[in-house]
């Protein structure tokens, strides 16, 4: 009664019609699926005939045409060998020959044969260079014995090699010397390969080929190669192989390891039979996953007829919750009226406010031109102009040409921020807007929280060009101070010159020499105040020179040393001595960094040595990594002021 009530409530959420739909389509395919499988097993039974005849035939032909293929060589290579004898041609000329003609016929055919061999003056040869020993008498070969019972006639004989150490197939024939003997060992390896595919590819099907003594050459199953049929108690079934034989042309039905075969025989060239058993079991399979097939075919209809029903009820479902989504989003406008513009007609969706409803109830002549009068009524003075052109409905087909929607943001009559905005309900033929939706929303809240960020924005965008303006006033103080004070110190250097140029007195030479270190030192400095200026202004540069690294290490020297050892300090510089003494960079910037470093390293040593150590690698031919270090036994700084270092304005607190 469940299932019945279940089944009745979906067809009420789909639809009886959508349902009588489900159930003809269902019933077609039952039809169609019923008198397939009714075909398809009478069917199967005449191809699983058809392929048997065929297959057997196809493995008649083909070994056919690989022994007419064998004889042709055998006879090509007797005639030859003939005319050799005839012109008096010594068994190793005959050899030598035969190596390049059994060559040159194995390459122009699609069968390979195991080389040439036989009795020739009285002497044995094989073009393989096999030499038998002494005791070796081929007049006692099965090759040679059925070539002479043969008298003349191509003879097949199967026996073990003594070359190959297995059994092997021969051709051979006697000439008309009636000594001489030529015979060539067939390679069945093509047969053997199209018989083996026959029993791998899983069909189970049995393919064999007999010579006339039983001997089996070939077979699907090489198991049973070089066995004789004929000889042993071998079973196909419950016949005889060599019963088989009595059945020539025809087929029987046998059972063999469980299962079910159609046999056939056929007769080959030289007496020899090819036997083909074709498993008739495989068809039976066929139609037994054809029926599974028929089957999951039935479940699969009805699995998808099962998804359709639910994903009609799931649709309708979601068609219930999306109508009650569009309700909720609807709350959040306070007008909606939808407008047909080919009627000129408008039509109350929602409207929240009374006022505006009393508008909207006034007739106009002009649908359009009402439309924007009602419009107007309800807008503030200040946005009046601009919601008029919005509301001019005649242009509106231009204005959505490319979207569905436009919007308007004014101050209503009552200083209430208001949205309008028109959205595309339906368009004609030609992808013109034909009906509208009109909706407004009071957005007060959210445009005056708007418009008081933006005036926030503008006035941190003023404060941040007057705080530009002094920064860059700041820089250009500082600029022309630098220059004002560099004016001075030039002249002291100037008259400093003059003194260690002129003067003899070696005492007054070491006081200018310290004027000088000290007024270039006073220069760097005033230098830096320039260059804080410079990259404020972003207009610091890198000026690459040649410079002598020992002048500079001697002015870094000359500058510290007695700061360094008025202390009671010692003072080691450390130089590798392969150093090269020119080099290429910006002098000035080098010597400031390691003064600044040496100033430090002096200021926070109260004991012990402050080292200076100037190393380098070398990159390349011309290029060097110059290593600076500065050591000492001063305070030192603690791990957590590390990351301080390279912040500007900080003091790192002395231990």
């Amino acid at each position: 009664m469940s299932i019945f009530k279940k089944l009745s409530g979906w067809i009420k959420k789909i639809g009886v019609k959508q349902f009588l739909i489900y159930i003809l389509l269902f019933s077609i395919f039952l039809a169609i699926t019923v008198a397939n499988f009714t075909f398809s097993k009478s069917g199967l039974k005449r191809y699983a005939a058809t392929k048997g005849e065929i297959e057997s035939f196809s493995s008649s032909e083909d070994f056919n045409d690989f022994i007419s293929t064998c004889e042709n060589a055998l006879n090509f290579v007797c005639e030859r060998v003939e005319q050799m004898r005839r012109n008096d041609y010594t068994p190793a000329q005959v050899e030598s020959s035969l190596m390049d003609l059994m060559l040159s016929y194995t390459n122009s055919s699609k069968y390979d044969f195991n080389g040439a061999y036989g009795f020739y003056g009285n002497e044995f040869f094989d073009i393989s260079g096999w030499r038998p020993s002494a005791l070796f008498n081929p007049e006692s070969r099965p090759w040679f014995k059925a070539a002479h019972k043969a008298d003349g006639e191509i003879a097949y004989v199967s026996y073990y090699g003594m070359r190959q150490k297995k059994n092997v197939l021969a051709a051979c024939r006697m000439l008309d010397d009636k000594e001489t003997v030529i015979a060539i060992n067939i390679q069945l390896d093509t047969i053997k390969s199209k018989m083996a595919e026959m029993y791998q590819d899983g069909s189970g099907n049995i393919s064999m080929v007999i010579t006339d003594d039983g001997f089996i050459i070939a077979a699907s199953d090489t198991e049973y190669v070089n066995e004789n049929a004929f000889d042993s108690d071998m079973i196909l079934g419950d016949m005889k192989v060599s019963d088989l034989a009595n059945i020539e042309n025809e087929s029987v039905s046998i059972g063999f390891e469980n299962k079910d075969y159609n046999v056939y025989f056929r007769k080959l060239h030289s007496n020899w039979y090819a036997i083909t058993a074709i498993n008739a079991s495989s068809s039976i399979m066929v139609q037994v996953l054809l029926t599974g097939m028929e089957v999951v075919s039935i479940i699969v209809l009805l699995l998808i007829m099962f998804m359709l029903i639910q994903h009609n009820v799931k649709k309708v479902n979601e068609t219930k919750i999306s109508n009650a989504r569009l309700y909720s989003l609807a709350d959040i406008y306070s007008t909606m009226y939808s407008i047909d513009l080919v009627k000129q007609t408008s039509e109350e969706l929602k409207c929240d406010i009374p006022q505006v409803r009393k508008l909207v109830a006034i007739e106009y002549e002009d649908f359009y031109q009402g439309f924007v009068e009602n419009t107007k009524l309800f807008t503030s003075e200040q946005d009046r102009e601009k919601v008029m052109k919005f509301a001019d409905l005649r242009n509106i087909k231009e204005r959505m040409k490319n979207t569905n929607t436009v919007s308007i943001e004014f101050l209503g009559i009552t200083d209430t921020y208001i949205r309008g905005r028109f959205i595309a309900e339906a368009r004609d033929e030609k992808g013109d807007v034909c009906k509208l939706i009109w909706v407004t929303e009071i957005i007060d809240k959210e445009k005056r929280a708007w418009l008081k960020l933006e005036e926030e924005h503008k006035k941190a965008e003023q404060e941040r060009v007057i705080a530009e303006n002094a920064n860059q006033a700041k820089s250009s103080f500082l600029s022309n101070m630098s220059h004002e004070i560099r004016t001075p110190i030039n002249s002291i250097i100037g008259m400093n010159e003059m003194i260690l140029r002129e003067c003899t007195d070696e005492q007054i030479m070491v006081y200018a020499q310290n004027a000088k270190v000290s007024s270039n030192t006073l220069l760097g400095i005033v230098n830096d105040i320039l260059d804080f200026s410079k990259i404020e202004a972003g207009k610091l540069e890198i000026i690459n020179v040649d410079y002598d690294i020992s002048s500079v290490l001697s002015d870094l020297v000359n500058m510290i040393k007695n700061r360094i050892e008025d202390k009671g300090l010692k003072f080691i510089v450390d130089v590798d001595p392969k150093l090269p003494m020119i080099l290429y960079g910006d002098e000035v910037r080098i010597k400031q960094i390691i003064t600044n470093i040496l100033t430090n390293a002096a200021k926070y040593t109260e004991k012990g040595s402050v080292t200076l150590s100037v190393k380098f690698e070398r990159i390349e031919d011309k290029h060097i990594d110059l290593i600076v270090s500065v050591i000492d036994t001063g305070i030192g700084i603690k791990k957590e002021d590390m990351a301080k270092l390279f912040h500007a304005f900080e003091r790192i607190e002395e231990k």
